[in-house]
């Protein structure tokens, strides 16, 4: 499990360290990957965020012989990208939105779950912890609405990285 840190929101360390935490109690590896930057603020911020985002997994993946990465984009991700694209006025190529599979420095990015609904995953995570006694999912609202630094670290995290928290079932 790969969490990349963009450093753009307070409490990002935290939250990545959790799910670093989270991913040990499962007897998951897990990385936290850094965003080093001096200033990122100003024009095409997301997009400076992304590629620094995708540099820094395949970098990894490439260190230590990853030949695949594999999101978990779904298809509220899909659509949000889709509107987000319209907006900004792209022409037909760019509102393909979210490709299946695509290659970042040599290393293939797969997106399985690009069909299905984000409610359909958290039912079926909720299913599992109903079945298993152990799994829950915690969703993080850190309120960044407003385009800011905070704003853009949050969509990052939404769009690039599936938190599962594990958690001591207390029915047991």
């Amino acid at each position: 499990i790969l969490t990349v840190d963009h450093a753009l929101r307070k409490g990002s360390r935290e939250e990545a360290e959790t799910v670093a935490r989270t991913a040990a109690g499962l007897g998951l590896k897990h990385a936290i990957l850094t965003w080093e930057h001096s200033d990122p603020a100003g024009t095409g911020l997301q997009e400076k965020a992304r590629e620094a985002r995708y540099n820094l997994m395949s970098a990894y993946a490439s260190a230590h012989g990853i030949q695949a990465i594999v999101t978990a984009h779904h298809l509220d991700d899909q659509a949000e990208t889709f509107l987000m694209r319209l907006k900004r006025g792209s022409g037909l190529d760019g509102l393909a939105a979210i490709p299946e599979r695509s290659l970042w420095g040599g290393v293939a990015i797969l997106r399985p779950l690009l069909e299905m609904p984000k409610a359909r995953l958290i039912a079926t995570l909720a299913a599992q912890d109903i079945e298993a006694g152990s799994l829950n999912v915690v969703t993080v609202d850190d309120g960044s609405t407003d385009g800011s630094a905070d704003a853009l670290d949050d969509y990052c995290r939404r769009h690039e990285q599936f938190r599962v928290i594990h958690q001591t079932n207390s029915r047991r």
